[in-house]
């Protein structure tokens, strides 16, 4: 009989190992390479860093956000619109009429959503372009 109760104490101590494992931790580290450069034509990155971020849902924004953190002289800040600006790269618009801007794609896919919509998976690599454009141009 004792015996019986050790091995139902030890099978049960296994059983709650085994469940807290899968539900009491989520691993939501992911990794991700995020680059700034300074024009689409530059030869290199003007910065890049791999990034490590913990969440249920990742996204770009919270990717740079964690290098704003980490990397705080990029001086980094949003507009209410989502919009990236860096110290000497300002998110502005030029006397000649030209906006100047930070484009981001992931992978060299094309981002069709704002940063803190656009979901990102470990191993990406999110390029940060900053953009010129003129009204004329977009015409």
């Amino acid at each position: 009989m004792r015996k019986f109760r050790v091995l139902a104490l030890l099978l049960a101590t296994v059983l709650m190992v085994g469940i807290c494992s899968v539900g009491c931790t989520s691993n939501n580290d992911i990794t991700v390479t995020l680059e700034f450069w300074t024009s689409e034509d530059a030869e290199s990155a003007w910065w890049s860093q791999q990034i490590k971020i913990n969440a249920e849902n990742p996204t770009v924004e919270l990717a740079v956000n964690e290098a704003s953190k980490t990397y705080p002289d990029l001086g980094i800040s949003w507009s209410d619109r989502y919009e990236l600006s860096l110290t000497d790269y300002p998110d502005t618009q030029l006397e000649d009429g030209t906006f100047m801007f930070w484009s981001f794609v992931i992978d060299g896919v094309e981002a069709t959503a704002k940063a803190n919509e656009a979901t990102i998976a470990d191993g990406n690599v999110i390029k940060y372009v900053y953009t010129a454009l003129k009204l004329d141009e977009a015409e």
